[in-house]
């Protein structure tokens, strides 16, 4: 069997969202015969761990059938002391064969103790924010541009790496503050409101992005949000119909408590569809009704809206709520 034991050549650092002690945690990775076959035996296997204050590789290449079980029993007598296993895909694949194998083998895997952390899923919520293809560890590799050259052709040896990803997750959590708002004219019919933010952890590779309701880029901690409005005449629904009438000739509604002073002939019971006021402004789109009062161009239209007033601008919280729901729909 070939056995390689060496001092991981690079830094790691445990982003905040995996929360265990380096020392509990470790990196795993393995390869079989053929994907896919459920009892081929393992050809490699990986891990990364901290030991006396350093990150550690250990790599094992059983050569011979019967080396497979002495390889297995090693690693057995490292795992329980990790508190956290991550790979990349291993929910699907890792972790199962890893435990198939080792009932084949009559060894004793108890994982029960050890959270895992994939981060192919983990990574998931990214693919349309990044405008990925596929999730698949080589196309994450590109684009932080980890090259896998010499020694370091290898999954496990850059797996540590893709860690970098996780503040673009942040930023899909809203781990951003809102710093300032400026309303702009792009055109008569395009009224656009400029947010700019600072990501709470640096991006390491800077991006942007096109939405049907706006634009953003980020560059480091600097985040920066165009939210394209509407000019128009929008309709605000009151919620209790039964309590208002509706005025054909002015088209909205009103209370009964002030009907009285409306000929009787000029006025109709309010329905669902029409027991409405009207508001001429600058709305932003919203994907749900998350900001009150909330506007429709028709009561059926699943885009509702915003009122984009001079006061929003200074609502710096209500902002940074509507872009994380903005974003949320990726």
């Amino acid at each position: 069997m070939i056995l390689q034991n060496f001092t991981f050549p690079g830094v790691i650092t445990l982003p905040d969202k995996i929360p265990f002690p380096p020392e509990k945690t470790a990196f795993l990775d393995l390869e079989t015969k053929a994907f896919g076959r459920k009892n081929n035996r393992i050809l490699y296997l990986g891990l990364i761990f901290q030991e006396n204050g350093n990150w550690q590789v250990r790599q094992w290449l059983p050569e011979q059938t019967e080396e497979e079980k002495e390889m297995l029993q090693e690693v057995l007598t490292r795992i329980p002391r990790f508190s956290c296993l991550i790979h990349y895909n291993g929910d699907c694949f890792d972790l199962p064969v890893l435990t198939r194998r080792c009932t084949a083998l009559a060894l004793p895997l108890d994982l029960s103790s050890s959270e895992s952390i994939d981060l192919y899923r983990c990574f998931a919520p990214l693919k349309k924010l990044l405008g990925f293809p596929h999730l698949d560890q080589r196309s994450l590799e590109g684009f932080l541009g980890l090259e896998r050259i010499g020694a370091w052709n290898n999954d496990l040896l850059l797996l540590p790496g893709l860690l970098a990803f996780f503040p673009y997750l942040s930023l899909l959590d809203g781990g951003f503050t809102v710093t300032q708002a400026v309303f702009k004219e792009e055109t008569a019919d395009q009224p656009v409101l400029s947010v700019q933010a600072e990501l709470l952890h640096p991006v390491p590779k800077p991006f942007s992005l096109h939405l049907p309701q706006g634009y953003l880029s980020c560059q480091g901690t600097g985040f920066g949000f165009l939210l394209y409005g509407i000019r128009d005449t929008l309709k605000y629904y009151y919620p209790d119909y039964q309590n208002y009438y509706y005025l054909p000739e002015e088209d909205q509604a009103i209370h009964k408590s002030v009907a009285d002073c409306v000929d009787p002939a000029y006025r109709k019971k309010a329905t669902r569809n029409t027991c409405y006021i009207k508001k001429t402004g600058i709305f932003l789109p919203q994907s749900s009704p998350w900001f009150h009062p909330v506007f429709y161009r028709d009561r059926k239209d699943k885009t509702c809206y915003l009122l984009m007033d001079e006061k929003l601008t200074g609502q710096l919280q209500t902002l940074h709520d509507c872009i994380f729901h903005t974003l949320e729909q990726l």
